[in-house]
């Protein structure tokens, strides 16, 4: 069992890979089976904070990475409320991170989903990341920190699991104050369990695992140590190799779904969100673990 968790980054890659184009297969959108900043944007428009309702709708992939982490994490006795410091600055990271992956369309792992499936356009995102990652760093031997976090209560961690379950709870049985669009993205979903399922055991082995796509550059920038990259990488190649499998790769820049043209901002979109992650320890798809 020692073993097999010491491979564990590779294994969440595994399952981010191939459930990353089974997703898109089953119904998701095209390129987009799965991205944290899209479908936190998605989710936000079913709750009505925003009036688009081509992007509202609740995804169950959210719900399930959040409640299959917090699961692991209680089982395996990791479960630990804590917070508290630096709150209104990681809120601005949080907004930075979510403009940086809206210019480019997608988070990181969507950035690997959409070059896997041979989007050129992408490749300019996951080179904008990496470089964003390096130049962050030297902040961090500059001696930036953020306060050390301190243990709260419990019913505190607790707060966004619960909130998981009232999410589930709407997609089921659609309540007045939810709202879902009937058009573009929000018309396009894979089947609730499939893509419930998918969240939770991505979410149970990337809280066992710790994978992170920041952490895996940082970690190889700072030690050598290619713990995470590796699971980077084996994500990378299960999705080709599905991608090529499913006949969803499709090589070339133009007409590609989800993307636009002018790279220059996809580079520093994704160049802000590798440097802020960094600095608020985490990527869009870590934070959302550690959340939990």
């Amino acid at each position: 069992m020692k073993k097999f968790f010491s491979n564990s980054a590779v294994i969440t890659g595994i399952f981010l890979g191939a459930f990353g184009i089974l997703l898109g297969v089953w119904g998701n959108p095209k390129n987009s089976g799965l991205c944290i900043s899209c479908f936190m944007e998605n989710i936000a428009g079913s709750l009505q904070l925003h009036p688009h309702l081509r992007m509202s709708y609740i995804r169950p992939e959210i719900i399930g990475l959040i409640l299959g982490a917090f699961l692991v994490a209680l089982l395996g006795k990791r479960f630990k409320a804590e917070g508290g410091p630096s709150a209104l600055l990681r809120f601005f990271m949080g907004f930075y991170i979510m403009v940086g992956a809206s210019i480019f369309i997608g988070c990181p792992v969507k950035s690997v989903l959409r070059l896997s499936a041979g989007d050129l356009t992408a490749g300019f995102a996951v080179i904008g990341f990496i470089a964003g990652v390096w130049f962050s760093l030297q902040y961090l031997r500059g001696g930036f920190s953020l306060e050390k976090e301190r243990s709260v209560g419990t019913a505190n961690g607790l707060m966004l699991p619960v909130f998981m379950l009232f999410l589930l709870y709407a997609l089921l049985f659609k309540p007045q104050i939810i709202v879902f669009g009937d058009k573009g993205p929000a018309a396009m979903y894979a089947p609730i369990w499939m893509s419930l399922l998918a969240g939770l055991i991505i979410g149970g082995f990337a809280q066992r695992s710790t994978f992170c796509m920041m952490a895996g550059f940082r970690n190889f920038f700072i030690a050598k140590d290619t713990f995470l990259l590796k699971g980077i990488m084996t994500m990378f190649l299960v999705a080709i190799g599905m991608a090529f499998g499913f006949n969803y790769f499709h090589l070339g820049l133009n007409g590609q779904p989800g993307s636009h043209l002018a790279h220059g901002w996809t580079f520093l979109g994704m160049f802000l969100v590798g440097g802020v992650s960094v600095l608020a320890n985490g990527c869009p798809f870590r934070q959302i673990i550690m959340a939990s």
